[in-house]
């Protein structure tokens, strides 16, 4: 059996995309924080603490943050040096998604998942969705 290997006629075109390719852990494998998404709330049956440690799997809301501004709808609250947004990226609301999910969806947005630190300060209440009073993914790992 001879089998014989020839460059393609007409190969493709170039990337025009660069690959990222991400450390990230699988849903499956540890734990991340979820964070109040407004401080007012927190003591509420939505949000019984500051934070809480959950597994990568589990299902919270999402709200992004960017170290730069990125237009409507981000919102910069005047003791964090980030922006914040929930409503009107993405097309709408989040929902719940896993830990990965959410991190996919701030990228998508052109943000990133908020630190648990940036959520305590409130730096995305009042961006939208009812989040004030929901537990959100935050990009802090299970210390």
């Amino acid at each position: 059996l001879s089998v014989s290997l020839s460059p393609s006629r007409n190969p493709t075109a170039s990337p025009t995309e660069k690959l990222s390719v991400s450390l990230s852990p699988t849903p499956e494998e540890g734990e991340g924080v979820a964070t109040c998404g407004s401080t007012a709330f927190v003591g509420s049956n939505e949000c019984p603490s500051h934070e809480e440690t959950i597994d990568y799997t589990t299902l919270r809301d999402v709200r992004c943050c960017s170290d730069t501004y990125l237009g409507q709808p981000w919102k910069k609250k005047n003791q964090c040096s980030v922006w914040g947004a929930t409503e009107n990226i993405n097309d709408g609301c989040s929902g719940i998604l896993n830990f990965n999910e959410a991190m996919a969806y701030c990228a998508d947005a052109g943000g990133r998942l908020c630190t648990s630190e940036e959520l305590v300060n409130d730096c995305t209440r009042g961006t939208g969705c009812g989040y004030d009073k929901a537990m959100v993914w935050s990009s802090s790992p299970y210390q």
